[in-house]
Formats: structure tokens, sequence, C-alpha cells
């Protein structure tokens, strides 16, 4: 009975060791998992951040952006669609054409200057606001003045600008008078001023600027309330679609002979220079 008592324990005691060899096992796993856990979560964590950071930064969220007008470097303000369901295909990119059509295009300068400088353009734009303070002035003094360049305006205003549209009418009913270019001015220099009006401050802007320089009020006022030129307007961006504009400041520069280069942006005045400059070596 000693014998069986004494193996009996023995055996107990083997049992116990191996319980404890277990259980000793088992911690070290359940801590290695835990370990291993929290490293798969941060990197998993990390992973699936930056996955989602690369669709968000290619429209994977259904709308247009452009990266490249966010950080100033092409400086073209496209058309955005509002929303997934109302996603129009992506517009191939402006092309050289051989020929724009000038009918009843407003003009600045000799109009049968050797290159034509054709800018599709939305007064309210920031970069074609950025086009008018940094190059216009320029282009204008060193190219259409001499008669060289025939710099020409067609109205692309885009539907996320509200007053892009009521400014172009505008535009029109100065040019009514004679004055467009004065007008563009005065709506390029004062931007800040009107871009955020809501609609009836802006009308109302439009029309001092008007009386500011000295035109008819009573023949502005009402061209402008009826809107006159709108369907102009409307013709002047289906154009500017036709030949795969998509977006403002977009410019043709050349000439029946040699066709017309597209320069999409607000590009430097150097830039625009050496495209001119080739145009007119050209002959």
């Amino acid at each position: 009975m000693k014998g069986d008592t004494e193996e009996g324990t023995d055996e107990h005691n083997n049992k116990e060791d191996s319980i404890r060899i277990r259980r000793s096992t088992f911690n070290k796993i359940a801590l290695g998992a835990v370990a291993a856990l929290a490293v798969a979560t941060f990197f998993g964590g990390y992973l699936l951040g930056g996955w989602n950071a690369g669709l968000v930064g290619s429209g994977g969220g259904g709308s247009t952006t452009i990266a490249e007008s966010q950080q100033g470097g092409g400086g073209l303000e496209a058309v955005v669609p509002t929303a997934p369901s109302q996603q129009a295909p992506s517009p191939s990119p402006p092309q050289k054409i051989q020929s724009v059509s000038l009918d009843g295009a407003i003009t600045l300068g000799k109009q049968d200057a050797p290159v034509t400088m054709v800018e599709f353009g939305d007064f309210q734009c920031p970069f074609c606001k950025r086009h008018f303070d940094d190059s216009f002035n320029q282009i204008k003094q060193e190219y259409v003045n001499p008669g060289q360049v025939k710099y020409v305006y067609m109205n692309f205003p885009l539907d996320k600008h509200p007053n892009a549209k009521p400014a172009a009418n505008a535009a029109e009913c100065a040019n009514e008078q004679g004055k467009f270019w004065e007008y563009h001015d005065a709506l390029f220099s004062n931007q800040t001023e009107w871009e955020n009006q809501d609609a009836t401050n802006a009308t109302a802007t439009f029309k001092q600027y008007a009386a500011g320089m000295g035109l008819n009020a009573d023949q502005f006022n009402s061209c402008l309330d009826s809107n006159k030129f709108q369907n102009e307007i409307d013709q002047e961006t289906q154009q500017g679609s036709s030949y795969g504009v998509s977006g403002t400041p977009t410019f043709y520069i050349g000439n029946e002979k040699a066709g017309y280069t597209a320069v999409e942006g607000a590009k430097p005045y150097a830039s625009l220079k050496q495209t001119i400059d080739r145009l007119l070596q050209q002959g």
C-alpha cells in the first residue's frame, strides 16, 4: 500500500509539473499572439490608410479633382461634375486644331495680324485673373499694339461660378456700347469685390462699373437685366467644347496657315512669348 501511495504521489506530481509546463507555454504563446496582433493592427491600419488615401488622390470618390490647379502648377480651373451620377466622360485634352471660327468674336488689335491668340475664359475664374495680372498686358503691349498679334476673347463661364454668366453678359452689354475691353479689365481687376456677392449685389456692382465708364445707364441696365447676350455666350461655350476645351483659361495660338496650338492654364508670360515668337518666325 505504501508503494501504491508513493507511486500515486509521483504520478500526481508529474501531472502537476506537466500542467505547470503547459501553463507556462500557454502564457508565452498568448503573449506572443497579443504582440503579433498589435503589430498586425498597426501595419494593417497604416497600409489600409495609405490605400484609402490613394483612392482619394486618384479621384476614387467619384468627383473630378484638379490637383494641379490646387497646387498652382497648371493654372487651369476645370469643369467639375457635382455628383457621381452626373459624372461625364473625361474630355480629350485640347490639341492642335487647324482652324478657329471667329465669326462675331470680340477682337483686339490688327485684324490681319500674323498670329491670333484666342482665349476661352471665365471672368470669375481665379486662373483667368492670374493670366490677366501676369501676362495679358505684356502681350498687349509687346505684340497686340505693334500689330503682330490679334487677341480674341471667347466666353466659357463655368457652372460652378454663379456670377460668371452675369459677368459675361455685362461685358457683352458694354461691348454693345464699344467698351468691351475696358469692361473686361474692370471685371478682372476687381474680381475679388464681386466674385462672392449674391446675384442682386453682383448685378448692382456690374451696373456701377458701367456707370463709371460713362456708358448709357438705361441701355446697359436693360441689356444686363434681360440677359440679352446669353445665347451668344452659350454658343461660344459650345464652340470651345467642340475644340476640346474643358477648363479656363484655355488658349489657341496660331493662324490658318500653321494651325492653332492649344495651351491650357495660366502660363508664365515667358512661356506664351516662346509660342508666339516661334509662330512669328515661321511667317
